[in-house]
């Protein structure tokens, strides 16, 4: 996970957290700085809370605009009787807040990524970790032991990486604003609608 805010322009990272197979339980706490379960009961997620997190009682102050998650998050799983990690999270956070980040190969991301940081002011303390596994993150050599393989190595610096790379897609979704759809006209070049007539000038 990232936290970022966009100012001016500016990626503002303010924190970062890793952890291999976490649960959406899980992850869910660390969002939120509540103790967070997230169990599905009759076919349906059921979100419960408790007392706030040691140490992460301030993340309980952040006003989410949204949750940006892989695009595996919506595979429905046999574990959680069919629903997705999207799905739970949506029901800790409401459908509004939790999003699929567009699909780009990892290559692209990586792309997408190279252009992000230019923009991008980190906390030095809170994102140290995360910024450790940036400066670590890896492509292998190949046989030949000179020329390098076309996808990163996958280790520990990859859920950073990976999170990174989504961060790199999912804050121009935020910034850019949406094309707004052509009107369709009518013969003389006027937009119409469902209230239009032959009287309307």
């Amino acid at each position: 996970i990232w936290w970022y805010q966009i100012v001016g322009g500016e990626i503002h990272i303010i924190e970062s957290y890793a952890k291999s197979a976490g649960s959406p339980s899980h992850f869910a706490s660390q969002i939120s700085g509540i103790k967070t379960t997230i169990d599905i009961i009759d076919g349906e997620p059921v979100v419960t809370t408790g007392e706030p997190i040691a140490g992460l009682e301030h993340r309980k102050k952040y006003e989410y605009g949204c949750h940006w998650l892989p695009h595996d998050a919506r595979a429905k799983t046999l574990a959680a009787s069919g629903k997705s990690v999207q799905q739970q999270l949506a029901a800790a956070f409401g459908w509004g807040q939790v999003r699929i980040t567009p699909s780009l190969s990892i290559v692209d991301g990586i792309a997408a990524a190279r252009t992000t940081f230019p923009r991008c002011w980190f906390d030095e303390s809170n994102c140290a970790d995360g910024l450790k596994a940036l400066r670590k993150y890896r492509r292998d050599t190949q046989a030949d032991e000179v020329s390098l393989q076309r996808n990163p190595k996958h280790d520990w610096t990859s859920h950073y990486a990976d999170a990174f790379r989504y961060l790199s897609i999912a804050w121009r979704e935020e910034v850019l604003p949406s094309a707004e759809p052509e009107p369709e006209l009518d013969a003389w070049g006027r937009p119409t609608s469902a209230d239009d007539d032959w009287m309307t000038l």
